[in-house]
Parts: C-alpha cells; sequence; structure tokens
C-alpha cells in the first residue's frame, strides 16, 4: 500500500494533480479530491446503461491497460505539440500576395523497418502494414512506372517479374481484412482474441497471404509479407486495439496545474457545421477511434501526401546484426537488400534500359561524332539526327529509339561520352596545333622584320 501511495503520488506529481488543492468534477455523483480521483480514474470504469451510471473495478491487468493507455496518450499529444511547434518555426513566411503561390517542401519521413521478432504481436503487425504501403509505392515508382514509359514510348523489352504486395494488403486492410475484422470483434460484447483468429481463419484460409497451422490454434496466424511470413501471436491485441484513454483521466489532465499538459487536452470544438451524432452509433463511433482504424487513417494521408512529392529513397542497412563495428555479416546485408527491393531495382536496371536521354539532347550533345567525316547531321528533325548518330557509333542492341527519348543499355552512354570526349580531344589538340602555328609564324614574321631592321641600320653605320 505503501508503495502503491508513492507511485501515486509521483504520478499525481508529474500530471500536475495536487492532493490538497484542485477538485476535478469528471463524472457523477459530483466533485471529488484530485488524488483520490486519479486513484480511481486508474483503477475502476464507468459504466453507463439505460441512464445510469456504475464504477465497475478494474482487474490488475485492465488497471495495467488504462496506465500504459494514459502515458501513450501523452507521449503522442506531446509529439505531436512538437511536430507542430517545429513545422511552424520552419515554414517559409507568406505575404498576402504570394499566398497563391505553391511554396517547395522538403519532407523526411523516418519509419521503422520490416519487423519480424520471436514473438509478434500487435505493434509488428501496424509497422509491417505500413511497410507494406511503402513497399508497393517503391514498386509502382521502380517498377511499374517503367514499365508503363517503356510502353508508351514504344519500346520492347523483357519485362522484369516483380513482386506485387496488393494481395497482402488487401488481406490486411480490405472491408473483410484484418482490420476490419479486429474493430468488429472490439465492439462486440464477448469479443476475445481466440474468436478474432476463428474468425480470420474461416474468412480468409484460402487468401495466398494468410495461413493459421493447426499448432497455433486460436493464439496467432501467419502473414506472408515482402519480405517473409511472419507469425503474429494475439494475446491481448483486442485491449492494444481498443487502447481508449478512460475519460476520467482525460478530464484529470484537462485540470492539471502543468500548463502545458492542460493546452494538450483542451476541449476540441467541433466545426459549426459538424453533424450531431446519432444515439445508437457506439459500435460505429469506437471502431473509427481504434487504433487500427486510426492508424490506417493516417498511413493512407500519409501516402496522399507522398504521392504529390518526387520520392527519394534512403535504404539503411545494419552490417551485422550485433551491431559492433567493422564487422560485415554478407548474409544478413543480402536479406535486408532483398526484403528492401534493391536486388529487384539492380536486377531491371542490369535487364532494361538505365539511363534515358531526349531526342534532341542527344543531338545537341553527341552530333560531333556524326560531323568527324564531314557533310554535317543531314536533314530531318531531332529524332532522326539522333538516330544516325546512334546507328553509326553503338549496335543496335545497346539502345532503342522512343517516341521522345532514345534509351541506352548499361554503360552505353558513359561509351559515347568517352567518344565525345576522344573526338573533342583531337580537335582540341588540332585547335592547338593551329594556334601554336599562327603564333609561331607571327614570331617568326617580327624576328624577320627585326633582323631586316638591324641589318639596315648595320649598313647605315658602315657606310658612314
Amino acid at each position: 500500500p505503501n508503495a502503491g501511495a508513492g507511485a501515486l503520488a509521483a504520478a499525481a506529481a508529474l500530471l500536475g494533480v495536487e492532493p490538497e488543492a484542485g477538485v476535478v468534477n469528471y463524472s457523477p455523483p459530483g466533485d471529488r479530491a484530485a488524488l483520490s480521483a486519479l486513484r480511481e480514474a486508474l483503477t475502476t470504469r464507468i459504466v453507463s446503461a439505460r441512464g445510469e451510471s456504475y464504477t465497475v473495478p478494474l482487474t490488475l491487468e485492465k488497471a495495467a491497460n488504462s496506465r500504459d493507455a494514459l502515458a501513450k496518450d501523452l507521449y503522442a499529444r506531446l509529439f505531436d505539440e512538437v511536430v507542430r511547434r517545429i513545422n511552424g518555426s520552419t515554414a517559409a513566411s507568406e505575404q498576402p500576395a504570394e499566398a497563391d503561390e505553391r511554396r517547395g517542401t522538403i519532407s523526411l519521413l523516418d519509419i521503422f523497418g520490416f519487423e519480424s521478432f520471436t514473438v509478434n504481436r500487435f505493434e509488428q503487425l501496424c509497422i509491417n502494414y505500413a511497410n507494406e504501403k511503402l513497399q508497393q509505392k517503391f514498386t509502382q515508382d521502380v517498377f511499374k512506372t517503367v514499365q508503363t514509359e517503356y510502353e508508351e514510348e514504344g519500346i520492347e523489352w523483357s519485362f522484369v517479374d516483380f513482386v506485387d504486395n496488393a494481395s497482402t494488403l488487401a488481406l490486411i486492410e480490405a472491408r473483410m481484412g484484418i482490420i476490419s475484422v479486429l474493430n468488429e470483434e472490439c465492439v462486440r460484447p464477448r469479443g476475445s482474441d481466440g474468436a478474432l483468429v476463428s474468425k480470420l481463419a474461416s474468412l480468409h484460409m484460402d487468401h495466398e497471404s494468410f495461413d493459421k497451422p493447426a499448432k497455433l490454434r486460436d493464439t496467432g496466424f501467419i502473414v506472408r509479407h515482402y519480405a517473409g511470413a511472419v507469425t503474429y501471436m494475439v494475446d491481448g491485441i483486442l485491449d492494444k486495439n481498443r487502447d481508449a484513454l478512460p475519460e476520467q483521466l482525460g478530464v484529470i489532465c484537462q485540470h492539471s496545474k502543468v500548463a502545458l499538459i492542460a493546452k494538450l487536452y483542451e476541449p476540441k470544438t467541433p466545426p459549426a457545421d459538424a453533424a450531431p451524432s446519432k444515439p445508437g452509433r457506439r459500435g460505429a463511433s469506437m471502431t473509427s477511434t481504434s487504433v487500427s482504424s486510426k492508424f490506417k487513417s493516417q498511413l493512407a494521408k500519409l501516402m496522399e501526401t507522398i504521392a504529390e512529392t518526387e520520392v527519394q529513397y534512403v535504404r539503411c542497412i545494419k552490417p551485422n546484426p550485433q551491431k559492433v563495428a567493422l564487422v560485415m555479416n554478407h548474409q544478413s546485408v543480402v536479406e535486408q537488400l532483398r526484403c528492401a527491393g534493391v536486388v529487384e531495382a539492380i536486377r531491371i536496371s542490369r535487364s532494361a534500359y538505365p539511363n534515358r536521354m531526349p531526342h534532341t539532347d542527344v543531338h545537341l550533345r553527341f552530333s560531333l561524332l556524326l560531323t568527324t567525316e564531314g557533310g554535317g547531321v543531314g536533314a530531318g528533325g531531332p529524332r532522326e539526327h539522333c538516330l544516325r548518330i546512334l546507328q553509326k557509333n553503338l549496335e543496335a542492341s545497346e539502345f532503342a529509339m522512343g517516341k521522345t527519348r532514345a534509351y541506352f543499355r548499361q554503360g552505353v552512354l558513359e561509351k559515347l561520352e568517352d567518344m565525345r570526349t576522344a573526338v573533342l580531344g583531337v580537335q582540341t589538340a588540332l585547335l592547338q596545333r593551329i594556334a601554336r602555328g599562327y603564333l609561331a609564324r607571327k614570331y617568326l614574321r617580327r624576328c624577320r622584320a627585326s633582323a631586316l631592321l638591324l641589318q639596315r641600320q648595320e649598313r647605315r653605320r658602315a657606310a658612314r
């Protein structure tokens, strides 16, 4: 009891709840002393039914969940506030005349990589779900975009098979996917972790990305991600998905003596045109506020933002699992590269045309490779000029002519640059030779003129 009282007093001090003063009116029947209210909010919950409210004691596990929910909610609000202030400080100041101009921004997205531990739970499912979405975007950028471009340019090439994770994403986020079934189980009065597994198995046992081996019974399921199969254990998954902050704790934080905490928990004023909530929609409300639903919504907004940008990918690779210096675990590194899609990107780069240039650029930069033997570049437009340049200097298998661009195999553009450099070297040497000859002849004429002048002067002196 003493240890519990000490911990409660410490929590009250951190939250700005004063035991001696301050009253919090957080629920019927009326006012409670602040410290007593905090204790009660952490160890009980209020159930409302038919216009009446009941206080129900929490089990030790559920009380711990309430404590953890408060800590995570406070951290999330504080983190959002820090991000908001940083963005506000670094944002460009807009003048009224510039309000309609689109300003350029540089955004950095740092995210956990794909996770597969000995025991994987709800947290790993969320992280790997986010990685699946980012991998899909990477696939679209690196593979699908390239294939579409080649088709539009009329380029014939051997298409490279790539890992398309659309089915895995559908398993997680579709209408009857894992998130949907999880939320449905959370609002059921007798929902349970085991029932969730049973329902998922009955719905998706034939899905290519889902499995539930008999040995797992109702304790977990397997999802086959783009980077490999992961077994997820479901014990406590419903409580983690609810992770709802008890209303009593939220109101206590609103009355905190710590100004920052009170500000973080200020009630949000609904928009004037917001429709009033309808009775009988409790299940829908709980579903929309679950952790997985919030995560899915935030992830969708993030992907919309990313879609509006020109993405550059930075893949971070750990040289060894032990995190020691100067040690390279080749098997681990190759596996990370494979999971990140880098190996696949290298494969398409080698089999297709990694370099490309518009016809006009090829003509302007490499036309001297066609005029070394005289005769000029000939008649026609940039495409015809480009084709003549490449046919004269390259093998047919080394390039492909698109409708607007020329495409080059690996290393071919460097070969053209070397040839251009060699021609420029020859022409530079020729110019240098001409310039040196001109200067030498000019010097010789001056020497001859000087010699003649000296001879005339010497003859005059001798004649005297």
